[in-house]
């Protein structure tokens, strides 16, 4: 199950220092600096979720945290679709927001949600066929799809 959130992420985490620097405008220094302590923050909020989830319970954290995740990448659309520095410092920092939010709420929905769903007989397939299917599709996308617009122009 890849999910629309679980995509957004991936593209912001995979592809950060190419965000940063080609959609914001920032030299690349300041772009590989700025996906390091992405990726630290996403860690740090991911150790917040260990804590989070069992008090305040899956559905819900999952439901608050999906509109947090929208109204974070709507304000970074805006913030984009402006064209000035401000709009993309706004943006830079609904994307930290995003990743917050996922880290928080969806990080533990996409892998273990859909096997909680389903019996208990087939747990153990749904485990492997989950883990199959994002493998194949994260090397789909990493490998192949990121080389072929340089292939093509």
């Amino acid at each position: 199950m890849i999910t629309s959130p679980d995509l957004s992420r991936l593209l912001t985490d995979k592809d950060a220092t190419v965000v940063f620097e080609d959609s914001l405008g920032f030299d690349p220094t300041f772009a590989r600096f700025l996906t390091g302590i992405l990726g630290t923050e996403y860690f740090l909020a991911a150790l917040v979720a260990l804590f989070v989830v069992d008090r305040a319970g899956r559905r819900r954290l999952m439901m608050w945290n999906a509109g947090g995740m929208g109204l974070a990448m709507m304000v970074a659309g805006i913030g984009l679709s402006t064209g000035t520095h401000s709009g993309a410092l706004a943006a830079t920092v609904m994307i930290f927001l995003f990743n917050t939010f996922f880290a928080i709420g969806w990080l533990g929905i996409t892998w273990l949600y859909p096997v909680s769903r389903g019996y208990r007989w087939c747990r153990s397939k749904a485990i492997r066929w989950l883990f199959d299917f994002r493998l194949y599709f994260y090397f789909l996308y990493v490998r192949i799809m990121l080389t072929v617009p340089s292939l093509l122009g």
